[in-house]
């Protein structure tokens, strides 16, 4: 239900458009520090300006450092939040895909992905001896239940899709935009920032 009213007020704001104010803020690399500062300094200026939203258009290919930090800032916004991921091609892959399920509401360009939001671990698996397999390490097990446990939050605050999310998370699975509006983990696929929802 909260997804639909910040869905119907972003769809309603063209007609108020002289009235309303959208600081556009772009994420086109690595998530880390100053993609963290980035949209610090970017939540900030829209306080002081008024605003009545931001609009991230993202492409990443992801990154550990400083995404908690950035879920906070999204999740705590005293306005809506939009994560589109832009152009054609673009990706919001592994913390992208969390930046998605944090944003008050999700959109993609057609040809776009996210997914595979599986923690790299820092420490390697340890390789049983005389044997082609590997033991996952206790630090990757708290790693993974953390990052799932995380993105499912994400998803019950925001309304997606939580089994897609764990599996993001926990099998490193994948969607393309048309799939990702269909399984409810973006509310909206659009060819540009002025043009209007498929």
């Amino acid at each position: 239900m909260k997804r639909l009213l910040y869905l119907l007020f972003i769809l309603s704001l063209p007609l108020f458009a002289s009235a309303s104010t959208i600081i556009k803020l772009e994420i086109k690399s690595t998530i880390g520090p100053a993609s963290s500062n980035y949209l610090k300094e970017g939540i900030a200026a829209a306080i002081q300006q008024n605003a009545n939203m931001i609009l991230i258009e993202l492409d990443t290919p992801g990154g550990l450092s400083s995404m908690q930090e950035m879920m906070q800032e999204i999740t705590n916004s005293p306005f809506p939040v939009i994560v589109y991921v832009s152009p054609k091609g673009a990706r919001a892959a592994s913390a992208g895909s969390y930046l998605i399920y944090a944003s008050h509401v999700a959109a993609m360009a057609p040809g776009t992905n996210l997914g595979a939001a599986t923690p790299v671990s820092l420490t390697p698996s340890v390789k049983i001896a005389d044997s082609n397999t590997t033991t996952v390490t206790t630090l990757e097990k708290k790693a993974l239940n953390d990052a799932k446990a995380y993105i499912k939050s994400l998803a019950q605050l925001n309304e997606r899709n939580v089994s897609w999310a764990l599996e993001a998370a926990g099998e490193a699975k994948s969607l393309s935009a048309v799939d990702a509006l269909r399984y409810g983990v973006i509310d909206l696929i659009a060819e540009n920032t002025n043009g209007a929802p498929k």
